[in-house]
């Protein structure tokens, strides 16, 4: 459920009683909201229809209040009927994650008219099952392509890496074309969609005269690459270049000794591979399987590197690391989470057992 907070503004009674009905029961209140506004007349039945709707629905409600939204023709909707679609189907994402695949089913047969709320009610739901449908509404509604970016950050990375590699292609293409709102929120999205093949575009925005935009370039920058190099691109030039040198003549070897049966040229390769940030991710799901290494030294270590690399795609690992029989191990893969997630949880797999990790196998899904 959405936080039971008290709203403020002008539509604040009608959203505060629909908070109300979530006491009721669920049952209840759909089966009164149909009989009571079963073709709501007025934009004051609509709203309350929607928002009693909101307080309890889940999935299967979306097309319920949808249809008691009347989309003008021309002109916008009505304030009241909009806060009240927004906060309802924020409600409804937060309370069932399946209304996210829903939203994907159903939104291109609506009026184009009521996208951007549905937009910023799945950045309000701050859920990365939502980007999916953002990079579906940025594919195919050009006019919403800067709402989607602006609400991207506030989403996060899908747990699928083509989704993120998508929405962060097209975001590209059209920096060159957008406007200062455009580019800046373009820089904020991009610098959260795991897509190394931007670092060049953001290192160039890094002389963007623009108000901001060498700003967002930088946050971006350090954001993807958990780096805190200072925002002077002849710094992140001579990075970038040393990382493709890297990755195009050690990669390969440097790999492929982490298979090694000599313990030193082991921890040799995990040093070495500690000193990358380009592309993190991927460098973080080659070194996972060494958490289960037979040598508490290769364990120990390995955690240490994934803390450094700090990518959410090791989290399942280090979860189940959390059961391994040394306590040194323990208390660095414990270390590691906490620095990957920033949360402070019990060392056990069962006080993680409902973080949402995504599963290292999605990664090329």
């Amino acid at each position: 459920r959405p936080p039971q907070r008290q709203l403020q503004g002008p539509h604040s009674i009608l959203r505060n009683t629909g908070l109300a009905l979530a006491g009721i029961g669920r049952q209840l209140v759909l089966d009164g909201a149909r009989e009571r506004f079963a073709a709501p007349e007025t934009t004051r039945a609509r709203a309350a229809a929607i928002a009693s709707v909101g307080a309890v629905g889940k999935a299967p409600e979306l097309d319920l209040l949808l249809a008691w939204v009347e989309a003008p023709e021309n002109g916008d909707l009505e304030p009241e009927v909009s806060a009240a679609l927004r906060e309802a189907t924020t409600s409804i994402l937060l309370r069932d994650q399946k209304a996210f695949r829903r939203l994907e089913s159903i939104w291109s047969g609506l009026p184009e008219i009521l996208l951007p709320e549905l937009v910023l009610s799945v950045g309000a739901a701050g859920n990365s099952r939502g980007l999916r449908f953002l990079e579906e509404i940025y594919t195919w509604t050009p006019s919403l392509e800067y709402l989607v970016s602006t609400q991207i950050s506030l989403v996060g990375p899908a747990d699928q890496r083509g989704v993120n590699r998508s929405l962060a292609e097209q975001l590209q293409n059209r920096l060159r074309e957008s406007e200062l709102e455009d580019t800046r929120a373009a820089c904020l999205a991009l610098g959260v969609l795991e897509d190394f093949r931007c670092v060049p575009v953001l290192i160039e925005l890094l002389e963007d005269a623009r108000s901001g935009v060498r700003q967002n370039a930088h946050w971006a920058l350090c954001h993807l690459t958990g780096k805190r190099t200072a925002p002077t691109p002849q710094l992140w030039r001579l990075w970038y270049e040393g990382e493709q040198k890297w990755f195009r003549e050690r990669e390969a070897e440097i790999l492929a000794l982490l298979s090694s049966p000599h313990e030193a040229q082991v921890l040799g390769a995990l040093r070495e591979i500690a000193a990358h940030r380009l592309d993190r991710h991927r460098l973080a799901l080659s070194v996972v399987p060494l958490l289960r290494a037979p040598e508490d030294r290769v364990r120990r270590m390995t955690a240490s590197l994934l803390a450094d690399l700090c990518s959410r795609w090791a989290v399942h690992d280090l979860i189940e690391a959390l059961s391994d029989p040394e306590e040194g191990v323990r208390v660095v893969v414990a270390g590691a989470l906490a620095e990957i997630t920033g949360e402070r949880r019990e060392p056990t797999p069962e006080a993680w057992e409902d973080y949402p990790a995504p599963k290292p196998e999605s990664f090329d899904g």
